[in-house]
Formats: structure tokens, C-alpha cells, sequence
């Protein structure tokens, strides 16, 4: 888990349980880094362990070494761009601007949600 990008951008990641005391990841964002909210949202939309792995991971690699790539990142809440040397977040309300960040601290934070996800058991 790369901690200093995490710290970086104030990500916490927690777990929660609901009312039926089923187990969940939360990411948890703190400071005053603008594009935080955007990476939690983007993380909270579901625990996509596959589509990280085998989809949006391979595409941010391509992206970070100069291949051709998909700029599609999808997202429920807010929506990925990838792009290079930045990737940029946009919440799905229509109301919020478009931020960037870099690719490779992006990269960083998904791999570092996913380590959460399956060192906790949350990997559904």
C-alpha cells in the first residue's frame, strides 16, 4: 500500500457495516485537496477488483509509458478519464468542474484500494 500518495491526497480507506452488519470498504477523504472527494467517489462506486486488475490498471500503464490506450475509465459517481502524463475526474452531477491529477498517483491509489479490498476480505 503506497501510504504517502494516500496521505497525499488524505485517503483513508475503512471499513463499514450496514444494518445487517455486512462488511464494506469506505474511502475515507480528508484535507483540503481539492480532487479528493472525486477519487472517493470514484472509489466508492463499487468494489471492482476485476475491472481495476484486468481493465482500467493495463490502460493506466499504457497511458503512463506512451502506448496507445483507452481514455474510459467509467465510474458511477464520478467519471475517469485516463489520460497522460494526467488523468481527470468529474463527478456525474453535471455541476462540478473536471480535475486532474497525476496518472501514475492514480494508478498508486487504485492499486493501494484494491490491497485493501482483498486484505479485508471485501473483494464481492
Amino acid at each position: 500500500m503506497n501510504t504517502a500518495i494516500l496521505t497525499t491526497y488524505g485517503l483513508e480507506f475503512r471499513i463499514s457495516k450496514d444494518i445487517l452488519n455486512n462488511k464494506r470498504a469506505i474511502a475515507f477523504g480528508s484535507g483540503n485537496n481539492p480532487i479528493t472527494p472525486y477519487i472517493q467517489n470514484y472509489l466508492m462506486g463499487g468494489n471492482f477488483i476485476e475491472f481495476f486488475e484486468e481493465e482500467l490498471i493495463p490502460e493506466i500503464n499504457k497511458a503512463i509509458n506512451g502506448q496507445s490506450f483507452d481514455t474510459d475509465g467509467g465510474g458511477e459517481i464520478a467519471f475517469l478519464r485516463i489520460g497522460h502524463p494526467s488523468c481527470f475526474l468529474s463527478m456525474n452531477n453535471g455541476h462540478s468542474p473536471e480535475l486532474s491529477m497525476p496518472s501514475l498517483h492514480l494508478k498508486e491509489i487504485i492499486l493501494s484500494w484494491v490491497e485493501y479490498l482483498k486484505n479485508n476480505n471485501l473483494e464481492s
